[in-house]
């Protein structure tokens, strides 16, 4: 840290009539320090949500961009640990939640970083979490007759185990899916 006085020029052909009577304040502090640049992944912190139980699931959670980049002196930037998104939802979700959130610094114990120096390449993200219906379906096989063997005749039994899969997608995906076949 440098205290640098401060000086008063009046600087103008016609300043005759013009005094400096006060500088204030007669120093400033000036600090200097090396620039540096972070690069840090996002991570989301969503609470307060929940899902009917056996209904649906979280697919995933994505933000983007994944990364955000940080300039600044090298002092504050050391000082950042993370990059964090953070809501608290407080609803029940049956479909994709969406929005888009500030970014906020934290150190290493956790606490959020505030009133720097520093630039950032963006200030927000966004944050999809993706909410898929459960289903249940059948598992089939297809059997081709041949051979003088076939289900129709009861020369072949298929038992499959287990009988049932639970997939997860979209109402639109899984609304015409009632079975898997695992092959003819």
């Amino acid at each position: 840290t440098h205290t640098v006085p401060l000086r008063g020029e009046i600087v103008s052909a016609d300043a005759g009539n013009v005094s400096i009577v006060e500088i204030s304040p007669a120093n400033i502090q000036m600090k200097f320090d090396s620039l540096q640049t972070l690069t840090l992944d996002i991570r989301a912190r969503l609470t307060g949500y929940s899902v009917p139980e056996d209904e649906y699931l979280i697919r995933d959670v994505t933000v983007s961009p994944r990364s955000v980049e940080l300039t600044g002196p090298a002092e504050e930037i050391e000082r950042i640990s993370q990059c964090i998104v953070e809501e608290e939802i407080n609803e029940e979700l049956t479909s994709s939640y969406t929005t888009t959130l500030p970014l906020k610094f934290l150190d290493a114990d956790g606490n959020e970083i505030t009133g720097t120096n520093v630039a950032l390449s963006q200030d927000t993200a966004y944050v999809t979490m993706t909410v898929g219906v459960v289903k249940e379906v059948d598992l089939t096989v297809n059997l081709i007759p041949g051979g003088g063997a076939s289900a129709d005749n009861g020369t072949v039994t298929v038992d499959i185990q287990p009988s049932t899969i639970t997939v997860v997608g979209t109402q639109e995906e899984l609304s015409a899916l009632t079975e898997i076949s695992l092959g003819s």
